[in-house]
């Protein structure tokens, strides 16, 4: 894109920026209805609905289905296994390097409406990129300090994450004026990009990268699609890392994680196909 024309370069432009726009709203219209809680749920419901009609044994059927999902996935750690190669993706360092130039740190460690709506920071299940990134940035006191996020709402209140992150650690203690927060990114896509034109990295520097250990093999990716080099720094885990067999009765975390495990290997190939990153599941 770089090589072309002006005009042609502002075509390329229009049409990625459609692409991305047509994208950013598909995903958030149609990702509840692809979450598995809501697929099943949806089952039960039409099966209800079907049983007063002609299609009664196919009602049943759907509610049969819909009660068998919800019992595998609350006696079964089928999410804990879905999840597990992602974060095995990419290993924590046992050391950090000798030297770091930088430290990003992706956000969606915060509910930006809720914080806006209650006048107070309001952390979620992600809280560890923020707390893992000021450990990182005190062990490493010179080097450059990135925040990245800003909305991704289509309606409703616009709450950069960056104002929330830059508030609640004014509040902790840190020295914020040291940190460059940006505020326009509403994927991970866009963390990277944004961040490439207005950071501008010198080639031979070593810059952390701090997120989800689920969701390190599609930020990685992007990042090195993007041309910047960056080193995992994967936080908030949710599983042992082993594939595990057990019986247990957990609906509500059986479900969590099956969300967040089929979300990020949904975006992944999304991601693949949009020619955001090298690769399907891109590795160290």
């Amino acid at each position: 894109m770089y090589g072309a024309s002006p005009a042609n370069r502002k075509i390329i432009q229009d049409a990625q920026r459609t692409t991305f726009m047509t994208y950013h709203f598909v995903s958030k219209v149609f990702s509840p209805l692809l979450d598995p809680g809501n697929l099943l749920l949806s089952l039960l419901l039409i099966g209800f609905a079907l049983l007063w009609t002609r299609w009664s044994r196919a009602g049943k059927g759907l509610i049969g289905t819909g009660v068998a999902g919800f019992a595998l996935v609350a006696l079964l750690p089928i999410g804990s296994w879905i999840l597990t190669p992602l974060e095995n993706r990419f290993p924590l360092p046992a050391y950090q390097p000798e030297k770091v130039d930088g430290i990003i740190v992706l956000g969606g460690a915060t509910n930006s409406a809720l914080s806006h709506m209650r006048k107070q920071t309001n952390l979620n299940g992600n809280s560890e990129r923020l707390t893992t990134f000021v450990t990182l940035a005190r062990q490493n006191p010179k080097s450059r300090l990135v925040f990245t996020g800003g909305s991704s709402a289509l309606r409703g209140y616009h709450i950069a994450e960056a104002d929330v992150a830059e508030q609640l650690l004014t509040e902790t203690g840190t020295d914020t004026s040291q940190i460059h927060f940006e505020r326009e990114s509403r994927n991970t896509w866009e963390n990277a990009h944004k961040l490439l034109e207005s950071i501008k990295p010198a080639d031979n520097e070593v810059w952390l990268l701090v997120t989800s250990a689920r969701h390190m093999p599609r930020a990685m990716g992007v990042f090195h699609k993007a041309g910047w080099p960056v080193q995992a720094w994967p936080t908030d885990f949710r599983t042992s890392g082993d594939f595990g067999f057990s019986f247990r009765f957990k609906l509500k975390s059986g479900l969590v994680s099956l969300s967040e495990g089929m979300r990020e290997w949904t975006a992944l190939v999304i991601y693949r196909m949009l020619d955001r990153t090298d690769s399907l599941f891109p590795g160290p």
